[in-house]
């Protein structure tokens, strides 16, 4: 199993909210995905980004009770994909960021999911756009890269786990 999230930054022209997308895979294909408007606006990509992240580590935790309770419990941390390595750097780095006070402290809820000693639920991982397979869910995309993440999504090309490695900080191909 392994996720993505993505966001776009006050997509929405008359409310100027965030788009939320994510999309967690399991055995080559797609699980479970969602594209929704933010319930708030987001004053930086940051915090769009972030309150991505968190709907989909939401579902990531949801979707592992679910394997627990059919005794198919997973033993380590679930890759998850994100391309904004300053939301995967304040989920990682549990200390006081001047810059990020005003997000909200539920998305900081994130933290104990994805740093050791907490639940250890997800390990994050950056993902450059290209990879990003949530990116179809939060804008229009035209040409290349709607195909490549359509071919992705509808398993044609699937990506797994696999593919990316825990030590790297970019997934190699």
């Amino acid at each position: 199993m392994h996720g993505f999230s993505d966001a776009d930054w006050g997509g929405d022209e008359i409310t100027r909210r965030s788009t939320t997308g994510y999309i967690i895979f399991a055995a080559g294909g797609p699980l479970s995905w969602q594209s929704k408007l933010q319930p708030t606006v987001a004053t930086s990509s940051l915090e769009s980004e972030y309150m991505a992240m968190y709907a989909g580590i939401q579902e990531l935790v949801w979707l592992r009770g679910i394997l627990t309770e059919l005794h198919l419990p997973l033993t380590k941390p679930t890759p998850f994909l994100v391309d904004s390595k300053s939301a995967k750097d304040l989920a990682e780095n549990p200390v006081y960021h001047r810059r990020s006070k005003h997000i909200d402290i539920k998305y900081h809820w994130i933290r104990e999911h994805v740093n050791p000693g907490g639940f250890d639920t997800a390990r994050l991982i950056h993902c450059g756009t290209r990879n990003m397979a949530a990116d179809i869910f939060t804008k229009s995309l035209t040409g290349y890269l709607f195909f490549e993440h359509a071919s992705t999504i509808t398993g044609k090309h699937p990506r797994d786990s696999r593919d990316y490695t825990w030590d790297s900080k970019r997934p190699r191909r």
